[in-house]
């Protein structure tokens, strides 16, 4: 969900596969009529899509194609800076706290490769919509815990909605939306199939 290094072929990283994806699809020699992308993850697939968002680097390469980012009940996110909405001064309680895939220090090979400015306008240049279910307020054994997860709040929820306010905050420029599903929990076939699902994944290529 971080863009881990493969196994076979070894040292492949997901976020490479994501780039070679994306430069097909948009490909007009086998794709003409294709002009918008949405690239969809819940839970760690939402991780997934959410760091691809900030570090993808095929996106900013592509012509003639729109590419949207739906980051679904993910259990954590990419912070751009050292702030975080729970535990105070993290750095004291919480050595390592803001280091990848939850912070911008020690990242991976491929992140890497960018500096952190270019990472943070990448986000909130691209149009990501943060897909969130009210009820998904259980921490169930996929929920991330630890002091570094714990720092962005208690919940998927609480998380995604601190998360919203921090983009807000911080980067207020940024093409980014929240989408609320009401009464749905850490199901994605609910959550897509949601008014707000079908929305944000299929939202006409003209809208912001």
């Amino acid at each position: 969900e971080g863009g881990r290094r493969g196994i076979a072929p070894a040292g492949l990283s997901s976020f490479t596969v994501m780039d070679e994806i994306l430069t097909a699809l948009a490909n007009k020699d086998r794709f003409p009529m294709l002009t918008w992308t949405t690239l969809v993850g819940h839970s760690a697939g939402g991780q997934l899509t959410q760091r691809y968002a900030a570090g993808g680097r095929a996106p900013g390469t592509l012509r003639g194609v729109t590419i949207g980012y739906v980051t679904a009940n993910p259990s954590s996110y990419l912070y751009l800076n050292s702030h975080r909405p729970i535990g105070g001064n993290p750095a004291e309680s919480c050595p390592g706290y803001n280091d990848y895939k939850y912070g911008l220090e020690k990242r991976n090979e491929y992140f890497s490769v960018l500096n952190d400015k270019t990472i943070r306008q990448q986000y909130i240049s691209r149009r990501v919509t943060y897909l969130l279910g009210s009820a998904d307020i259980d921490q169930d054994d996929d929920f991330e815990v630890g002091c570094t997860a714990n720092a962005q709040g208690d919940t998927r929820f609480q998380r995604r909605y601190f998360y919203y306010s921090f983009i807000r905050t911080f980067f207020p420029s940024a093409q980014h939306h929240m989408a609320i599903v009401p009464e749905v929990g850490h199901d994605y076939d609910a959550m897509f199939n949601s008014t707000q699902g079908k929305t944000a994944i299929f939202r006409d290529g003209d809208q912001p």
